[in-house]
């Protein structure tokens, strides 16, 4: 990639003027053929604003957790007398007929402390359910985070190689000329040509992964498909460091699926 790079800049300067080099080795800049590169950029709190709003999978928990909760409240109740009526025929179908009835009430009686027990197996229910949403918002947000910054690295990627195959096919227009002017030789116009055309494959090659990328940032926020828009974002923006041990102890104090683990254990 250098040697292309060196070839690539050798040819310019060499019949370009200082101008005319600083027009085409200036930085690269989104390029127009790029998915969505007119429309609105969504940011990562965008598509995490998204995801809440409209997977299925957060909305199918919550309606768990309102079920749970609907349980908790119904068992901790006393149970609700039953009222019956019983009766029968009196004599026979030659006798002088008639019914006889009689109402029936009944209650159960709950001993041992069962409702207190009951209730309490039923809230540590509805907390392992809202620890299974916690899990399922992070997991979701740890999806969403992973293909936005697999579509924002091809999105740079395509700039460079977009950046680096306007600079090849320049040199290779100018050592064209250079060529007519015998200054350079046949060879090195096959070289350059060979460098453009394998930038160019990159570049073909490159965009075609933007559509298996945006399905995947698509099925990670709970939608069939989604607009193909230039994300916006910084992929040299400085990382946190983490010290993996700290980091580990904790997630595992925190990690909503080993409390919602526990919390199975201890209603068992």
């Amino acid at each position: 990639m250098r040697r292309r790079i060196r070839l690539a800049l050798l040819a310019c300067f060499l019949l370009l003027g200082r101008g005319q080099s600083q027009e085409i080795l200036a930085p690269p800049t989104p390029a127009a053929g790029q998915p969505g590169a007119n429309q609105t950029q969504q940011n990562l709190d965008d598509l995490v604003r998204l995801g809440l709003e409209v997977n299925p999978k957060l909305a199918q928990v919550n309606f768990a957790i309102e079920s749970a909760r609907g349980r908790a409240l119904q068992v901790g109740l006393y149970p609700n007398p039953t009222v019956d009526v019983i009766g029968a025929e009196i004599g026979d179908r030659t006798g002088p007929g008639g019914i006889w009835s009689a109402p029936l009430v009944g209650q159960e009686i709950v001993t041992m402390g069962k409702l207190r027990l009951n209730r309490n197996a039923a809230r540590r229910e509805v907390d392992q359910t809202t620890y299974q949403l916690m899990y399922a918002r992070y997991s979701m947000f740890a999806n969403i985070r992973e293909s936005y910054f697999e579509i924002l690295a091809l999105q740079k990627r395509v700039d460079i190689l977009n950046y680096l195959t306007n600079i090849a096919d320049r040199s290779v227009e100018q050592t064209k000329k250079l060529l007519d002017a015998k200054q350079v030789a046949r060879l090195d116009l096959v070289q350059l040509e060979v460098e453009a055309e394998k930038l160019r494959a990159d570049l073909e090659a490159t965009l075609r992964e933007f559509d298996p990328a945006y399905k995947s940032l698509a099925a990670a926020i709970g939608l069939n498909a989604i607009d193909r828009a230039r994300l916006a974002g910084d992929l040299e923006a400085p990382l946190p460091e983490y010290d993996l041990e700290r980091t580990q102890a904790y997630l595992l104090e925190v990690h909503p699926e080993v409390i919602s683990a526990q919390i199975g254990v201890d209603k068992a």
